[in-house]
């Protein structure tokens, strides 16, 4: 039974709502070193990976018009890249906002989701925060901690991202406002996660909401690219990529990023003074008196457990799929033009540039559909954490019974990703030729 705190115990002032607030930063970051760390190099090193390359492959004037010319007027491109400011004055510093901005977002937005819900409402499913609270800690310390620790986990990609550009040649100032629109992003999902876990009652509520505002931004964005209208306005992806890096550097968009990031923050301090501890604005909704009888079973059970994930993971790997395979079909038209981008694709097997694109645009598929893989796995060590396992055990099922259960989910949902990939490749590739 999950206790109740109202609102007579909470502190009144503002001040006291954060006491302790230092002591759980330090907290925060020693028991998620680990984890910081991982997001750190991890996300760095690619930035500054696909930043290196990018001046290797197109290290010409001529193959940095080329490159425009083909994702210029490349809707599915645009979709999946960004608006292409300063296309009309080519350079490799559009390049790499084209290349990287988007990506990078998502990034710190994905990153800024799990990371406050892991301290904020899974704290809370768990119960581990009423221990915290019985201790002299204000209401809102343990919520600002995990936001302090994210941004400044944030700001260090951010810094270290613009060092990188700045080391390989990019222009400085283009390179300060590209690494701020990608943590620009990072913080106002900080704050959509934190109002997020104010309305609902369970992490896995709040993560899935969280990741569907992300959605709709990518989606709003996109929109507003391709039919060049105010869209873009609603998304707050569009508002950071209206920086233009690289094109005539706007820096205001950045303050309205910061202004929202904060509102959101603000108001979901506010609407936990209005709630109890545990519960949400928007209540779970209780299931069926009786089960079915799939869920009787291990395996019914997994895949119940299971099939909103597969669902969002066959629909983005079909997605990208579609989008390699758009490609596909340009992809000789770019090696005629860069010779470097040629020679990547020639030492990657025999067959035609084309042929050894789509391999790689597979494996790299594949390495994705392994990710679901990891995930799904994860789900049986969160049902061990979380006391429900023991619930099942106390059954007639056996350990062997129930963690293969979980390996064939993963392992068959691994297989329909691989399929839904391939099909969405196929059937792009089949309309453009």
């Amino acid at each position: 039974m999950t206790t109740t705190v109202h609102s007579a115990s909470r502190p009144s002032s503002r001040s006291g709502s954060l006491t302790g607030l230092g002591a759980l930063v330090r907290f925060t970051l020693r028991r998620d070193r680990g984890r910081l760390t991982t997001w750190i190099v991890a996300t760095a090193v690619v930035i500054g990976v696909s930043a290196w390359n990018l001046r290797n492959v197109y290290g010409t004037q001529q193959a940095v018009e080329a490159y425009v010319r083909l994702f210029g007027n490349n809707p599915a491109l645009v979709a999946f890249a960004g608006p292409g400011f300063g296309f009309d004055r080519p350079s490799i510093g559009v390049i790499l906002v084209n290349e990287t901005q988007l990506w990078g977002m998502i990034t710190l937005a994905i990153l800024s989701i799990f990371l406050v819900n892991r301290h904020t409402r899974a704290e809370e499913d768990t119960e581990r925060i009423e221990l915290v609270l019985s201790q002299v800690v204000g209401r809102h310390a343990p919520t600002g901690a995990s936001m302090v620790v994210v941004a400044a986990t944030e700001l260090l990609i951010g810094v270290l991202a613009a060092v990188t550009f700045i080391l390989a040649g990019y222009p400085v100032l283009g390179s300060i406002s590209l690494a701020g629109s990608m943590l620009a992003v990072g913080l106002v999902f900080i704050g959509v996660t934190a109002a997020a876990a104010q309305f609902f009652s369970t992490g896995r509520a709040t993560t899935g909401a969280s990741l569907m505002v992300l959605l709709v931004a990518f989606i709003l964005r996109a929109v507003g690219d391709i039919g060049h209208n105010r869209a873009t306005w609603l998304s707050p992806i569009g508002w950071a990529q209206s920086v233009r890096s690289f094109a005539d550097e706007r820096w205001w968009p950045l303050a309205v990023c910061a202004v929202v990031g904060a509102a959101l923050v603000g108001g979901s301090f506010w609407l936990a003074d209005h709630r109890d501890l545990g519960s949400g604005f928007i209540g779970t909704r209780p299931g069926r008196a009786r089960a079915a009888r799939s869920l009787t079973d291990p395996f019914g059970f997994a895949l119940r457990l299971q099939r909103g994930l597969i669902g969002i993971w066959v629909i983005g790997l079909f997605t990208t799929g579609y989008v390699f395979g758009i490609i596909a079909d340009d992809v000789d038209a770019m090696a005629r033009d860069n010779p470097q981008f040629a020679e990547v694709f020639a030492q990657m097997g025999k067959g035609t540039i084309t042929d050894s694109y789509l391999a790689t645009a597979m494996a790299m598929l594949g390495l994705m559909a392994g990710g679901f893989g990891i995930a799904a796995m994860l789900a049986s060590s969160n049902e061990e954490r979380s006391g429900h396992l023991e619930l099942m055990l106390s059954r007639r099922v056996g350990r062997l019974r129930w963690i293969g259960s979980h390996l064939a989910i993963a392992t068959l949902g691994t297989v329909v990703l691989m399929i839904a990939s391939g099909l969405g490749v196929g059937v792009a590739y089949a309309r453009v030729t």
